[in-house]
This record gives C-alpha cells, structure tokens and sequence, in this order.
C-alpha cells in the first residue's frame, strides 16, 4: 500500500502492533494472533527467530574462518607446487607474467575481502519520531518506517535481523563476511566476488592441466607404457608436481568458480540495472507481469556502473583495478525517483 488509507479494523491492528513492539510480526494481524494463546505463539515465534540470529552470526564468525583458511590452502598450494612447477616449465617471460598476474589477483582478492569484512555498510541511526509523526504512520502503512527500530528511515534502507539494525541501501547479509552488504561497501564485496572467480578460473587452468595429464596419463599406462605423456608424468611426480595438492587445488576451485560464477553475474545483472537484491525481489513479479517495467533508480547501464564503481571527478577504471578506498558516490540517504510517483515501477 503506498499511501493508501487503512480500515478501521487496519488500523486498530496496526496501531496494536506499534504499540506492542512486535517486530518480528506482520501488521494488520489475522484475529487468532491477537489471542491471548496466538501471542504467547507469536512470543515464542519472536524467541526462536532471535536465537537463530544470533546463531548465524556465530556461524559468519566461522564461515569467515573458513573462506581464509580455503583461500590460504589454495595460495600455498600455488608457492608449494603451481610456482615451481611454472618456472621450471615455462619461459622467463612467460614465468614473470604468470608472477605479476597471480600476485595482482591475490592483493585485490585480500584487499578487497578485508575491506568488506571490516567496512560499515551504512549503518543508519533512527531517530524517535514525534508523536503526531508516530499518530501518522499507525494509521498509514509505508514503506519507509521501521516497525523494528520504530522509526523512519530512508528509501531502499532495510532492517537486518542479525545485525539488529537498518542498512543503508542494503543489498543483503552475507555470512562468508559477516556483514551486511550495503551502500559503503557494496563495491568492495562485488570486487572481491570479481577477483577471486578469476583467481579460481587461473588456478584451474593451471591445477586443472597437471591433473589431467596424470588422468590421461594413468589410462596410457595400461594401452601405450612407453608413451612420452607416461614418462612426462612419472618425471612429474618425482619432482613433487602432482601430488594431493593438485587435486584438492582442482576440484575446490572448480567448485568455487562455478558457484560463485552464478552469484557474481547475477550481480552484475543487478548492477547495470541499479538494482539490490531484496529489490531485485521486490521487483520481480512486476517485472514478470510488465515487460516493460524499469527500477526507478536506474539511469541507464554505462551511469549505474559509473556510480556503482564510484567513478566521479577524474578517477578511472585504475581506481577499480588496484585497490582503492574511494567512497561510493551519495550518501546513501537521499534517492532521485526517476519516474512519476504514480508510475507502476516505482518503490518507495
């Protein structure tokens, strides 16, 4: 509803809601919740709701744990055997770029990850509204108030339910982080999905051609021992190229880049249409129903990735390359609509 006026019976249900604090149920309740026995379920609902929460900001504490210590496995299985391996293989122009090009990714990868993890997302301070304001929004359900912090806040902010407050232009929470993905580092937590499928895309190759020769290699064994491939390999294993390191190093970064593939284009989907994932959400029956349909904050592809990136004033696609703390253009508080409030596409 976007400024329509509620029901008597609405509103009642929607002031008794305020009133109770009951964020973590939906306005306008059904009359069962309003029982004595349906609020003491809804209490218990509320209970189990917030140790889950608290429960999966223990778990992001060990997910972070864990996508270290993986990115760490796999970085020293590149010093341990990829490196040597490539220097005793290749040429020494080809060694020095397969160095630059692997150090390059691993300094945006770590750079960017940190920056994510540590970043405050835009975290908005709600202010207690007055009570002609407070009167106002118990009779006019809108988008923009909080019925957890019980207060405004602005457009595209959303409450998080594990970080216990509103974010900024908040896209989601993500446990591999521990963090809310939102308007201060949106950039950052995008980069570091960028950098690390093309690290994951390197490894493999590199990994991936020492694991399929011992393959190939095991199947000559038996039709053709005297194959050069054979004895390539058996030189191979004697110098250490192709032991368990090779496989885990395969097969983890396989799985990553496919899984993460699928996460980071869909973010780039969302990018050049200006869009975050809850909108994306938001917007998608809409979307379904009206072909034609356009997020009201999209100002076409080659500007959203502009402010996307942050790329203002004379800062260049260096800026996005190498590390660089730049902050996102705006502040996350106020919002240009792009269409007419009474347009279909618009959100408020």
């Amino acid at each position: 509803m976007d400024g329509e006026e509620l029901t008597a019976e609405e509103a009642a249900s929607l002031e008794t809601f305020i009133l109770d604090g009951t964020g973590a149920v939906l306005p306008c309740l059904p009359p069962h919740v309003t029982t004595p026995i349906g609020r003491s379920v809804a209490r218990l609902a509320r209970a189990g709701v917030a140790v889950l929460d608290n429960l999966m900001y223990l778990f992001g504490l060990i997910l972070v744990f864990l996508a270290i210590t993986l990115i760490g496995a796999i970085v020293y299985c590149y010093y341990k055997i990829l490196m040597p391996y490539l220097y005793a293989t290749s040429s020494n122009e080809a060694f020095v770029c397969h160095f630059l090009f692997a150090h390059w990714l691993l300094i945006n990868i770590a750079f960017n990850y940190g920056m994510v993890v540590m970043t405050d997302p835009g975290k908005f301070k709600p202010t207690r509204v007055s009570d002609a304001e407070h009167e106002a929004y118990t009779r006019i359900y809108r988008p923009d108030y909080c019925f957890k912090c019980r207060s405004l806040r602005p457009a595209r902010a959303h409450h998080c339910s594990i970080c216990k407050r509103c974010v900024l232009n908040m896209d989601h929470h993500c446990p591999w982080i521990n963090n809310c993905v939102g308007h201060f580092n949106h950039r950052y937590f995008f980069l570091f999905m960028a950098f690390l499928w093309v690290g994951c895309i390197y490894i493999m190759c590199v990994a991936g051609n020492l694991y399929l020769k011992r393959a190939r290699a095991r199947v000559l064994l038996v039709s053709d021992p005297s194959h050069p491939l054979v004895n390539e390999v058996r030189e191979l294993h004697h110098l250490g190229y192709l032991g368990k390191g090779v496989t885990f190093a395969t097969i983890l970064t396989f799985a990553v880049a496919f899984a993460l593939g699928i996460l980071l284009f869909s973010h780039v989907l969302f990018v050049s249409r200006a869009e975050t994932t809850i909108e994306f959400q938001q917007n998608f029956r809409q979307c379904w129903r009206d072909r034609s349909f356009r997020h009201p904050y999209s100002k076409g592809i080659w500007t959203n990735w502009k402010n996307f990136l942050g790329l203002s004033g004379r800062r260049t696609l260096l800026s996005v390359l190498f590390p660089s703390t730049h902050p996102p253009i705006g502040d996350g508080i106020r919002w240009t609509h792009l269409l007419p409030p009474q347009t279909p596409g618009r959100v408020v």
